[in-house]
């Protein structure tokens, strides 16, 4: 894009390889546990995102590491039966170290309380979750 130069993104998918017999026939299945998504927003601004499935393909948890021109933030969030039902901000200490824990600061700890300015953000999770698992049976597709 202009100005902000190349952008790129980068999928990891994690699946486990298990049989499945039918009355018809008997192959195997990939089923998706957990996805990476690393994007660079501008050429000094990262995304990394997790997404962890059930058995059942369903989102359970969502990570999310975002670089700002200000701060680093860390969104969690926590889902049952396909409904946010825990989440969790919290931003980079001034002076903190990027990669220790310890140097972050819980903002908002609860799902009544998301920031106006991320609240966008985090309804598309579900979206976004859904379109990465589509990537990820068309890729298995092709490759089966």
């Amino acid at each position: 894009m202009p100005a902000i130069g190349p952008q790129t993104i980068t999928y990891s998918f994690y699946f486990t390889l298990d049989f499945a017999e039918t009355e018809e026939n008997s192959d195997y299945v990939h089923n998706l546990n957990f996805v990476t998504r690393k994007y660079n927003v501008a050429a000094s601004l990262d995304s990394y995102e997790e997404f962890l499935y059930n058995e059942k393909g369903q989102l359970i948890f969502y990570y999310q590491q975002l670089e700002t021109v200000d701060n680093v933030l860390r969104a969690r969030c926590y889902f049952l039966n396909n409904k946010l039902v825990k989440f969790s901000l919290k931003e980079l200490i001034e002076e903190g170290e990027i990669d220790n824990s310890a140097d972050y600061k819980e903002i908002y700890n609860s799902i009544y309380n998301i920031p106006e300015i991320y609240f966008d953000e985090y309804i598309s999770i579900s979206s976004k979750s859904n379109q990465i698992k589509n990537l990820y049976h068309m890729i298995d597709e092709v490759v089966q």
